[in-house]
């Protein structure tokens, strides 16, 4: 009994050295990420390294669509549509079992650096169901191709598909064409900017409101945020083999355009009110910073906000963390207040 009572004193403090050592290593390498983030974002990021296009895409394929636990009051079905590639899209839609029509309708664009991803994932279900909770949403989510199934343009001309058909489809899915929104984050926040240029300039969808959170926009990789390879979640290794996926032979090319990459754009004028942020340790720092004041430049209404501490995709991550709840209250707020108060009438 002794000799177990030793054995496992010792194994106890052995582990409270080793756990005493990843704090001290992890608060000393990364001193301005946000106490409350820093360890579990270490964590995550450790498992999810990649250093070759290949690593990149296993990863995603390591991360399927996985179970989880639907909120009460939620309601799930998935369709398919035809793409405008000839290709079928698979769409899921949420709504509230209580859903009302002329509903507010939300494409949602899940993130995943275009290689990884789909809208079944537990944080992105979560995070529509907040939405759908806040106001009467129907919420619309392709599994638009992925970059090393198809690359550019086959993520936009998925989406672009699947706002069309929310369009056609309006009485039918409950929702109101004059609220037709967008959202998405990381990837989905770039391909929320580029779906909203591609409408305004094809001028046949009205989009009411935008929400492009932390964005993927600028492919040339060369804001002071973007050259960083220490971001914990996403750094500019990742960052530069998903745009060269995505890109294809356009990669590090001039003619890049601006619905693939729309940080290129020079005039963002006549684009719906938005809403973003950003945290500060995040590598899509500076272009996010930069979209935000071409908006403004252009006479976008904007709502942005920054959060010291707070590296890529932290919300989702450790939703429980004082600046994630922040977040969370300041977006859903917005959501609400653009649910009441912005439309856009179809032509």
């Amino acid at each position: 009994m002794r000799i177990a009572i030793k054995v496992t004193v010792g194994l106890v403090g052995a582990l409270a050295v080793i756990v005493g050592a990843l704090f001290f290593h992890v608060n000393a390498s990364y001193p301005n990420v946000d106490s409350e983030l820093r360890l579990f974002g270490y964590v995550v990021d450790r498992f999810t390294q990649a250093e070759t296009p290949e690593q990149l895409i296993a990863l995603g394929r390591q991360a399927e669509p996985e179970n989880y636990d639907l909120d009460k009051g939620i309601v799930v079905e998935e369709t398919y549509i035809k793409g405008r590639d000839g290709n079928n899209i698979r769409v899921v839609i949420l709504r509230s079992d209580k859903s009302t029509p002329d509903a507010v309708g939300l494409l949602y664009l899940h993130g995943g650096g275009y290689v990884m991803g789909s809208p079944d994932s537990a944080l992105d279900i979560r995070f529509m169901s907040d939405l759908i909770h806040t106001s009467n949403t129907v919420i619309v989510a392709p599994a638009y191709r992925l970059s090393h199934e198809a690359p550019y343009p086959a993520a936009l001309n998925d989406s672009y598909a699947t706002l069309a058909w929310m369009k056609d489809n309006a009485a039918e899915l409950g929702i109101n064409d004059s609220q037709l929104f967008i959202a998405g984050g990381s990837a989905g926040g770039g391909l929320t900017a580029a779906t909203t240029l591609y409408a305004r300039d094809q001028g046949e969808i009205n989009i009411a409101f935008q929400m492009p959170l932390y964005p993927m926009l600028d492919d040339r990789n060369s804001a002071p945020s973007n050259t960083q390879n220490t971001h914990l979640i996403w750094n500019s290794t990742k960052n530069r083999m998903a745009w060269k996926l995505y890109l294809g032979d356009l990669y590090q090319t001039d003619k890049v355009p601006i619905y693939a990459a729309p940080s290129r754009a020079t005039d963002l004028s006549g684009l719906p009110p938005t809403f973003t942020f950003v945290g500060d340790q995040d590598l899509f720092y500076d272009e996010t910073n930069e979209f935000v004041q071409q908006l403004k430049k252009d006479g976008v209404p904007v709502e942005f906000y920054e959060y010291e501490g707070g590296y890529h995709v932290f919300e989702m991550i450790v939703p429980n963390a004082n600046v994630s709840q922040s977040v969370n209250e300041r977006l859903l707020a917005a959501f609400k207040h653009a649910s009441e108060n912005y439309f856009a009438t179809q032509n």
